[in-house]
């Protein structure tokens, strides 16, 4: 059986299982653009990865140039208030 890794594990876009974590987090939100890897939020909380998944998918809807603009200027503060 092949695995589709295009699809994420959860269900959710941009959620998947952090199989290579080796701080023990069970789920990492993490966006590719250009063969680089954004890793914007890891743990164990799923219902948090739902929120910070759905805030970089309505994100990557508008355009990468906002999620980029968005993960320099914004992500610390927004990832304190969730």
């Amino acid at each position: 059986m092949v695995l589709n890794k295009s699809k994420s594990e959860t269900g959710i876009k941009y959620l998947n299982v952090d199989n290579y974590s080796k701080y023990g987090h069970g789920y990492v939100v993490r966006v590719i653009i250009n063969r680089k890897h954004f890793v914007v939020w890891s743990g164990n909380d799923i219902t948090i990865g739902k929120k910070v998944a759905e805030k970089v998918q309505s994100l990557m809807s508008i355009s990468k140039a906002a999620f980029l603009e968005w993960y320099d200027y914004e992500r610390e503060e927004w990832l304190q208030n969730v």
